[in-house]
C-alpha cells in the first residue's frame, strides 16, 4: 500500500505554529452506546443469538487481545464502543477493520477517551497494518512488543501521556514495512534510537514535543532512509552539532529542528534540493540560502 504524504506535508506546513499533526484521521462522532460488562475471559462459549457469527468465524486469540485492550484502557468510558464485547464478530466493532479472512488489520481509536496502558498483547494482532491511538490519555510505556508487528505500516501514538524510552525494537528489521511513525506530544525520554534510521520505507517521522534529549543520531535522515519525506525533530531538548551529512535522505521534503539547542546549520544542499526547513532564526536560514518557513 502506497502512503501519500503530500496532503500531510501541506497541513503540517500551514499549521506548524500549533504543532498539530493531522494524518488522514477520519471524522469522529460521539456515539451513545450502552456500557458493556467488563469481560476478562472468553473461555465460555458464546450464547446462541439470532444472526450471531459461527465460532469458526471468530479468531479467539485476536478477540482476547481486543478485550484486554478494552479492559486496560477504561473501555466503559470510551467515546465510541459500538459492538465491543458483544457476540458480533470483532470486525464489526467500532474502530476495527479486517481483511477478507476476518483478521484485524487496522485499529483506529483516535480521539476515543482511552485511559490506561497499552497491553503487551497488542503484538498478537499479527496482521495489523495500522495502529492509531492518538489524542487519548494513554500512560505507561510503549510496549517493546510492538516492534514485532512485521506488517505494520502506520503507527500513530501522538498526544498521549506515554513516558519512558522509545523502544529500539521500533527500528528493528521486523518493522521494515513501517511508513509512518508519529510519537509527538508525549513524555518520552532517553534520546532518539539509532535503529530508527534503518527504516528504509519510512516516509513520515514526527517526534516533536518530547523531552528526549541527546543528539541527532547520524542514522536519522541519512541515505539509508531512502523514502523519508517529512522529518520533525522540533522541541526535543536536542544538543550537539548538526552533522554535515544530515538530511541526505534522497526523498526529503521538509525538516523541522526548532526549539532545540543545536549548533551549526543544515547542509547547503537543502537549498539545492528545495527542502523546506523550519528554523528558529530566520536570519541564519537566509544567510545560508535555505528555503525556510
Amino acid at each position: 500500500m502506497k502512503l501519500t504524504t503530500d496532503s500531510f506535508l501541506i497541513v503540517l506546513l500551514f499549521s506548524r505554529l500549533s504543532l498539530v499533526v493531522s494524518i488522514a484521521l477520519p471524522a469522529v462522532t460521539a456515539e451513545s452506546t450502552a456500557a458493556p460488562t467488563n469481560v476478562t475471559s472468553t473461555t465460555a462459549p458464546s450464547p446462541t443469538v439470532s444472526g450471531a457469527p459461527t465460532t469458526s468465524r471468530i479468531n479467539r486469540s485476536q478477540r482476547d487481545v481486543l478485550i484486554n485492550l478494552f479492559n486496560n484502557t477504561n473501555g466503559k468510558g470510551w467515546t465510541r464502543k459500538e459492538n465491543w464485547l458483544t457476540d458480533k464478530i470483532e470486525c464489526d466493532w467500532a474502530g476495527v477493520e479486517c481483511n477478507g479472512e476476518n483478521f484485524v488489520t487496522s485499529l483506529d481509536l483516535t480521539f476515543n477517551n482511552l485511559y490506561g496502558t497499552i497491553p503487551d498483547s497488542i503484538s498478537d494482532l499479527r496482521n495489523l497494518t495500522e495502529l492509531k491511538l492518538g489524542y487519548n490519555k494513554l500512560n505507561g510505556v510503549i510496549p517493546t512488543s510492538i516492534g514485532t508487528l512485521s506488517n505494520l505500516e502506520k503507527l500513530d501514538l501522538n498526544s498521549n501521556l506515554l513516558g519512558g524510552t522509545i523502544p529500539t525494537s521500533l527500528g528493528s528489521g521486523s518493522m521494515a514495512a513501517l511508513m509512518l511513525l508519529v510519537l509527538s506530544d508525549n513524555k518520552l525520554n532517553g534520546g532518539i534510537p539509532t535503529s530508527i534510521g534503518t527504516l528504509s520505507n519510512l516516509e513520515v517521522l514526527v517526534l516533536t514535543n518530547n523531552p528526549l534529549g541527546g543528539t541527532i543520531p547520524t542514522s536519522i535522515g541519512s541515505g539509508s532512509m531512502a523514502a523519508l519525506k517529512v522529518l520533525d525533530l522540533s522541541d526535543l531538548n536536542l544538543t550537539g552539532t548538526i552533522y554535515s551529512s544530515f538530511g541526505i535522505a534522497p526523498s526529503l521534503e521538509y525538516v523541522n529542528l526548532e526549539k532545540n539547542e543545536l549548533e551549526g546549520s543544515p547542509p547547503s544542499s537543502f537549498c539545492e534540493r528545495n527542502i523546506i526547513y523550519s528554523c528558529d532564526d530566520v536570519n541564519v536560514c537566509a544567510s545560508n540560502n535555505l528555503n525556510h518557513i
